[in-house]
């Protein structure tokens, strides 16, 4: 029996962290999109499912993943002011997230932040994306139809 899984709106909860060398100023972060890994439902619980998404948002799915739906990459606009002009920053991603739902957990990994250098322009406005693997357990996990939903941080260092 396939189950159909919805795995969409993972939030982001940002911490600034700003260099005591910079003028303090208001950093304002938006999420013009979630990172979703779509709608899918698995081929099999004994094996390991696998739906990546790539940094041109695109979804990848293993052999044992079948995209109803296909998700979509995090895009966010970063407002850091005039006091941030032209700034080198970084995001931090976790490692790993344990996304839990109606079933077994997922984990999601691979974070990926593009481009690979950001800068503010000579607003302090910027805009960066996040990719990810969403991974299941295998081994015969079961997994509920439903919503799995996870809110994680991320630090953005200037």
């Amino acid at each position: 029996m396939m189950k159909l899984l919805s795995i969409h709106k993972l939030g982001f909860v940002f911490f600034l962290l700003l260099m005591p060398c910079v003028a303090q100023a208001q950093v304002v972060v938006t999420q013009t999109q979630a990172l979703s890994f779509g709608t899918f439902t698995f081929v099999s619980f004994n094996s390991v499912l696998r739906i990546n998404i790539r940094n041109n948002g695109s979804t990848n799915p293993n052999a044992n993943a079948v995209v109803i739906a296909p998700g979509s990459r995090g895009e966010f606009d970063l407002d850091a002011g005039i006091a941030n002009a032209n700034s080198v920053y970084t995001v931090t991603t976790p490692a790993t997230v344990s996304l839990t739902g109606p079933g077994g957990d997922f984990t999601i990994d691979n974070f990926r932040v593009r481009p690979n250098t950001l800068r503010t322009d000579a607003t302090g406005f910027d805009q960066f994306r996040i990719a990810a693997r969403l991974r299941s357990l295998g081994g015969g996990t079961q997994y509920g139809n439903g919503l799995y939903n996870q809110n994680f941080d991320i630090i953005i260092a200037f």
